[in-house]
């Protein structure tokens, strides 16, 4: 690929990485919208699993970014143009498998923490007397 190709993939990279770490910015400081799901999910479990997937999606947004800048240092030296998609891919997956261990390391620490700060669950405004 061109290094005009991975700079777009770059660039689109990390737009998503931004939106990611907005709307992940009011998921992780609003918790109550993990309360109340069907099935006898509770705020431990739904909140520790939305913080883990959304640190999943940041780290392997911001790898599909880093790897097509590299692409595109490669591609300039002409040294990526015929190896470049594999070694992109590549790097893709060693990323992921890091990103997914990542992950759920995190999700136990969230979770223990959700236990430590909300052992009865999470307060919730209904039913409380004005």
């Amino acid at each position: 690929m061109s290094p005009k190709v991975w700079l777009a993939v770059a660039g689109c990279s990390f737009l998503a990485l931004a939106g990611e770490l907005f709307v992940g910015c009011g998921f992780a400081f609003n918790p109550g919208w993990a309360n109340g799901w069907p099935f006898g999910l509770t705020i431990h479990s739904v909140w520790s699993a939305g913080m883990s997937f959304l640190l999943f999606l940041i780290l392997m947004t911001a790898a599909a970014g880093i790897g097509a800048i590299v692409g595109a240092t490669y591609s300039c030296f002409g040294v990526g143009f015929r190896h470049g998609r594999a070694v992109y891919v590549g790097w893709l997956v060693c990323c992921c498998v890091l990103a997914l261990a990542a992950s759920l390391w995190a999700f136990r620490e969230i979770y223990a923490s959700t236990l430590e700060m909300w052992p009865n669950g999470y307060p919730s405004r209904t039913g409380s007397k004005s």
